[in-house]
């Protein structure tokens, strides 16, 4: 399913007034989410694809040809641009496009969190700190946990 490019959605978020979800609303997002990542990771699978054909047509291909991939290329390209600033007006941030992972920004007792989704789960299950991406994820059940202060903390 492909989405137009919406000039009213692409505005990008002025620094300092970063959107912030909820988890319920994080997980609301995803029927809008889930459908631009589903684009943006066949889109993104599509360029590799034209990339490849472009590098290896170089030597050989018809300059006829190389224009006609060329021109796939940009179209995609485009395409996935769009996607991004519809992403971004959601207020969202795409961190990986070939596995479309998403991070919703957060702030959970206090502390600034992402709320982390990647393309094929049914809802947003996890969780890393600002600076972590995918390797970092850990289940929401133990984000209080994670967060609370340490005995040392409160001493």
């Amino acid at each position: 399913m492909n989405h137009p490019c919406n000039a009213a959605l692409s505005s990008w978020t002025a620094p300092g007034l970063q959107k912030r979800f909820t988890l319920r609303q994080a997980n609301r997002a995803l029927v809008l989410v889930r459908r631009i990542v589903a684009d943006v990771v066949a889109d993104f699978g599509r360029v590799q694809e034209l990339q490849e054909i472009l590098e290896l047509e170089q030597q050989f291909g018809s300059p006829e040809y190389l224009r006609e991939v060329h021109g796939q290329m940009v179209t995609v390209v485009s395409r996935l641009q769009c996607c991004l600033e519809e992403l971004a007006a959601v207020g969202v941030v795409l961190r990986d496009f070939g596995r479309g992972v998403v991070d919703f920004p957060a702030r959970v007792a206090g502390r600034d969190v992402c709320f982390c989704w990647q393309f094929g789960e049914q809802t947003v299950q996890y969780w890393h700190g600002p600076g972590g991406g995918l390797a970092d994820r850990k289940p929401i059940s133990e984000l209080i946990e994670a967060l609370a202060p340490s005995p040392v903390e409160n001493a």
